[in-house]
């Protein structure tokens, strides 16, 4: 009995999907740090560090002298995190923490980078942008980015897929994180499937 063709385009979706997370997705990142302006010697927080992804490239953004912290609220996280960091030899601080509470004080990172958690937040979406604008330096960079998909993509074949997988890719973007009176540049990235927010602390 042959494969059916409904599984062989699943299964090419997969293959297309896993391939992204392996190399189009690090690639993807690399960029959208490369572009936020930090320099050696910069202080930077991970924030919900997941598996570590954004770790190598914010060490080579604020190298030399600089300093990476990383959060996340996993044990399980903060395990492959720690691992990642430790096979790479990192300069990294991986620890567990709430995002709702984090252990830091005021104004102590020149920039914050969260990746992938805020849309599981929920109605606590803006309780954590406040302990984000908390730790970070007055004119550091904040950069916001999670599942977003646009009208377009998640009208094709591929984008009903992901939506599948995660419906979260339907959530809009939350700009209403940005302070008020704030300038923030909102773009989707890695092809129309992650929404982008960029902004300095006042």
């Amino acid at each position: 009995m042959g494969i059916s063709r409904e599984a062989l385009r699943y299964n090419f979706q997969f293959l297309i999907l896993t391939l992204a997370v392996r190399l189009w997705i690090p690639a993807e990142r690399r960029r959208v740090i490369n572009a936020l302006g930090l320099k050696p010697g910069d202080s930077v927080l991970d924030h919900c560090s997941g598996l570590g992804g954004n770790l190598a490239p914010l060490c080579a953004a604020i190298s030399p002298g600089g300093r990476v912290n990383a959060m996340d609220n996993s044990p399980a996280m903060v395990r492959a995190a720690s691992r990642l960091a430790t096979r790479r030899r990192l300069p990294v601080t991986v620890e567990k923490a709430d995002a709702m509470a984090l252990p830091y004080p005021d104004d102590a990172f020149d920039a914050v980078m969260h990746t992938g958690a805020i849309n599981q937040f929920g109605d606590q979406r803006q309780a954590a942008m406040d302990e984000i604008l908390r730790v970070t330096k007055p004119g550091g960079v904040i950069c916001i980015q999670d599942e977003g998909m646009s009208t377009a993509r998640a009208a094709t074949r591929f984008g009903r897929f992901l939506i599948k997988q995660n419906p979260m890719f339907l959530d809009p973007i939350p700009i209403e994180l940005v302070p008020d009176g704030v300038n923030a540049r909102v773009e989707r990235v890695m092809a129309d499937l992650f929404f982008n927010i960029v902004f300095r602390k006042p």
